[in-house]
């Protein structure tokens, strides 16, 4: 059971071996042993991928799938090939309503919900999102010890702004969310491909050669994969941005062979014709291309852009700092990363062009107000 709760430094261990798995098929959810007491179970058809930790008297879990008796159901099926113990713990990679659409069932039968802070600046209207019932929420590096093991939680922003790196490094076992996948991908999410690329590293750093690397979608893989899905992603952006450079659509990008070669690996190697549909590939670029800022500028201080800005509404915008970079937060409203296009309008990444944070300077160049131009939130 969870004792203690403390934050700590990073260890990073390497070491070399070879991965080694037992799986079996249950209630058409593949659950996976991947240590004495560390399963994980491919959503599949349900949701996201799940991890499970198994106590003497309860389970752990890591993501808990879609919303819907159905898929509670079918979670709960797979849970008890393994325990008949009740869950105590969920924790969120984050809260896209495929990782955390079971937050709620599991609440409402006595567990606690583990999610990154930044939960609270999700949309609290929006289906997309199922932050429900967050109970602890993880501002730093976090740990937990449960089943008599050592669980690091790491707060990140990459696919979205709350997510969370699992690791618990006596099984040797990283969970990655949504930042990475076995059978889609690239997902150039948050913080842009630099933000995506700097989170694959910090996995790496996590694992071995020996190491299961558990995806928010998909098989259980290793570090070789990680590495590999990086490369790839960086060719997929760097290739759509030459592309786009020569007046290409998104639809005449499609026959690129280096596009191809990328599009082929994050398929992987399983029936995956959804994604391979040439109007989803086409939106996925779209979706890179949207993330372009040309006119974007470089301003070295960024610090005294930080504040707290009323708006007309009465709506609290915070901006600020976090690690170097600048974002814009409302609560129950939205998180954003600040682009600036000059000294005074700030473009939110990720959003139309027109969606800017505009700063009112004074004649000495200090920052006096700031407004939110957003369609809505």
């Amino acid at each position: 059971m969870i004792n203690r709760i403390k934050k700590v430094a990073c260890l990073l261990l390497l070491v070399t071996s070879f991965i080694t798995v037992a799986t079996q098929s249950s209630h058409q959810i593949a659950v996976t042993q991947l240590s004495k007491n560390v399963y994980a179970l491919n959503g599949q058809g349900f949701g996201s991928n799940v991890g499970v930790v198994v106590d003497d008297d309860g389970l752990l879990l890591i993501d808990a799938m879609s919303p819907g008796e159905k898929n509670h159901k079918a979670l709960m099926a797979a849970l008890r090939t393994i325990s008949d113990k009740p869950v105590k713990f969920v924790i969120n990679t984050h809260a896209h309503r495929d990782h955390a659409g079971g937050n709620q069932f599991f609440a409402d039968l006595g567990a606690t919900i583990i999610a990154q802070s930044h939960v609270r600046y999700i949309p609290k209207t929006s289906n997309r999102y199922k932050a429900t019932y967050n109970q602890i929420l993880a501002a730093d590096h976090m740990t937990i010890t449960f089943a008599g093991l050592t669980i690091d939680l790491y707060p990140k922003m990459s696919h979205t702004h709350h997510d969370l790196i699992v690791h618990i490094p006596a099984a040797d076992v990283v969970f990655t969310g949504d930042n990475h996948a076995t059978d889609w991908g690239p997902n150039i999410g948050a913080t842009g491909l630099k933000g995506q690329l700097a989170l694959l590293d910090f996995v790496m750093s996590l694992t071995t050669n020996a190491s299961h690397v558990v995806p928010g979608h998909g098989e259980v893989t290793n570090k070789a994969h990680v590495l590999a899905y990086k490369q790839h992603t960086k060719k997929w952006y760097q290739t759509i941005a030459n592309l786009y450079k020569q007046g290409k659509t998104p639809a005449q990008m499609l026959d690129n062979a280096d596009l191809q070669q990328s599009i082929a690996f994050f398929a992987g190697e399983g029936d995956n014709e959804g994604y391979l549909k040439p109007e989803n590939i086409q939106r996925r670029i779209q979706r890179t291309l949207s993330g372009f800022l040309p006119n974007a500028i470089v301003i070295d201080d960024l610090a005294h852009y930080q504040g707290l800005y009323i708006q007309q509404d009465g709506t609290n915008l915070i901006v600020k700092l976090i690690n170097n970079k600048l974002f814009a937060k409302v609560d129950g409203g939205f998180m954003a990363q600040l682009i600036p296009t000059n000294e005074r309008t700030f473009r939110l990444r990720g959003w139309g062009e027109n969606e800017v944070v505009e700063f009112t300077l004074s004649p000495t160049k200090q920052v006096t107000n700031a407004t939110l131009h957003i369609e809505a939130i």
